[in-house]
């Protein structure tokens, strides 16, 4: 998955940021990115950025996830995940 995220700071301290899933295309950016600009002048302190970023993952099968989960005391999802495959 690709998206652009628009952050916003105040006074360089961080305002808010969009999610992973709001702005996926340059059509929604061109959309988005002047109200955002509109919004949060400069002149008030504000400071817009834009960075792209990408990322990658996968579905599982929710049945032996859910097991996996509950059978596990991994502390993290990868850990469940190389214990499910070892079973």
């Amino acid at each position: 998955m690709s998206f652009y995220r628009i952050n916003v700071s105040q006074n360089s301290g961080h305002f808010f940021a969009t999610a992973s899933h709001s702005i996926t295309n340059v059509s929604a950016l061109r959309q988005v990115l002047p109200v955002i600009v509109e919004k949060f002048p400069g002149s008030q302190g504000f400071e817009v950025s834009v960075s792209y970023e990408e990322t990658s993952g996968r579905g599982f099968e929710l049945g032996p996830l859910l097991t996996a989960c509950l059978k596990s005391r991994a502390e993290t999802y990868w850990e469940i995940e190389r214990q499910h495959e070892e079973e």
